[in-house]
């Protein structure tokens, strides 16, 4: 394994590695980064992310909690969640990144 492309074409290469083992592998590789998952059952365990899908991820992530707070209490109610801007703005980078990584996905059949 010498590439993100060599994994998209059989990701078993990642099975049973942690990312220390297998950043050193690609970490030439413009556009990927390794990363570990935080939670779950999985947890530690690596995974291959583009530079879009970290991105779209990291930007999903602050977005509620940009919007959280006191000063923005009228986001929470149920009509909110439904109607703000704001959360049409989640909603629309939560497709984004289901997107990116349904496009990893593509690529890889």
């Amino acid at each position: 394994m010498t590439s993100p492309e060599d994994v998209l074409a059989d990701p078993g290469l990642l099975a049973g590695r942690t990312p220390d083992e297998i950043e050193p592998l690609i970490a030439s590789s413009d556009g990927w980064a390794v990363e570990a998952l935080r939670r779950g059952s999985r947890r530690d365990l690596g995974r291959l992310l583009s530079s879009r899908q970290r991105a779209l991820l990291a930007a999903l992530d602050e977005q509620p909690a940009a919007m959280s707070g006191q000063a923005h209490a009228d986001l929470w109610s149920r009509d909110a969640l439904r109607t703000a801007p704001a959360w049409a703005a989640v909603r629309k980078l939560a497709g984004d990144a289901l997107a990116a990584f349904h496009a990893g996905a593509l690529a890889r059949r």
